[in-house]
């Protein structure tokens, strides 16, 4: 994992990421999956924040029972935050994620829309 934050103004950050992770699944099949990301955040307000980022990712399968499968994604999310207090605070997300594979049945797009509301005392 390396990332590196470049703090464009005082409002505004941007912040790229690289990964690497190599695991095993319960079918004793290993994963190697390599993946970059870049985010933004932005400021609008004491209380309130944008974000958007990009990413994409290659994972290979590996082993005998994985028969060569690799899949490639890429993804981009937008959303916003909004801190009524120190108590309360809203996000409100959207994300899709786009995945080709050569196990045609794990080609797909799937798109997210979230809210979270989280509370602290």
């Amino acid at each position: 994992l390396a990332s590196a934050t470049w703090t464009v103004t005082k409002r505004l950050n941007v912040t790229g990421v690289a990964s690497r992770d190599f695991s095993t699944l319960a079918t004793d099949v290993n994963v190697d999956t390599t993946a970059v990301m870049l985010d933004t955040n932005f400021a609008a307000k004491a209380k309130l924040s944008l974000f958007a980022g990009v990413g994409a990712g290659h994972i290979r399968y590996l082993g005998a029972a994985s028969d060569g499968r690799t899949d490639t994604y890429e993804t981009a999310h937008v959303g916003v935050n909004y801190t009524l207090n120190d108590h309360l605070k809203i996000t409100l997300s959207g994300m899709y994620y786009k995945n080709w594979s050569l196990l045609k049945q794990a080609d797909y797009d799937r798109r997210t829309i979230s809210l979270i509301v989280s509370s602290r005392w």
